[in-house]
Parts: C-alpha cells; sequence; structure tokens
C-alpha cells in the first residue's frame, strides 16, 4: 500500500495545537489540544469516521430513485438524516479503519 502524499494537505494548519470537526449542522462538535490526552483524540477520530460515514450514506441513498410508493414529505427527509446519522455512529463503533489512519497521521505531525 502506498503511503498518503500529505504535501497535498499542507494548505491546512498542521496539527500544532487545536483541531476540529463539526457536522452539517455545527450541533456534533469535538476539538482536540496537543495537551489533551490521547483518548481524547482517539475519540475525535472516531467523530470523524462517524462524520464520514454520515456523509457516504446521505450520498448513496440520493443515488437510489424515488419509487414513489411512500410519502417524500419534510418528516421523511428528517428521517432519513436521523436514521443515516444513527447508522453512521453504530458503524463507526466497529470502524473501517479511517479512525485509525487519522489518528496515526495527526500524531506523526504533533
Amino acid at each position: 500500500m502506498n503511503p498518503i502524499d500529505t504535501r497535498s494537505f499542507r494548505s491546512v494548519p498542521a496539527y500544532s495545537g487545536a483541531a476540529s470537526i463539526s457536522g452539517n449542522s455545527g450541533a456534533r462538535r469535538a476539538t482536540v489540544s496537543s495537551g489533551d490526552d490521547p483518548q481524547r483524540l482517539d475519540d475525535v477520530c472516531k467523530e470523524m469516521e462517524s462524520l464520514f460515514l454520515q456523509q457516504l450514506l446521505k450520498e448513496m441513498r440520493n443515488t437510489v430513485p424515488e419509487s414513489g410508493f411512500s410519502e417524500t414529505g419534510s418528516g421523511r427527509k428528517m428521517f432519513t438524516e436521523m436514521m443515516d446519522e444513527a447508522m453512521s455512529k453504530k458503524l463507526a463503533e466497529k470502524g473501517i479503519g479511517l479512525a485509525d489512519v487519522l489518528e496515526r497521521q495527526l500524531r506523526m505531525n504533533v
């Protein structure tokens, strides 16, 4: 497996004190500073993996055409967003490996 070329990511400041992630609504927000314990960085990386999975589920759902079988109102949209969020958190518990890669990369830059 080829290592990731991090030179393309240098436009964003390296992990030099604080990193943050947030969801689309800003409701889920996690920050880490370099003085925090390793468990905190692990938690933030898992949260990032969960956000990635949520976005992935949303985009996958957008590829499926509407069948017309059920209503397509704002209530359904809210339900599917909440379901995607819950499913992404459940998937992130086991993980797909993204959190581990992020954590390893951030620790190299500390």
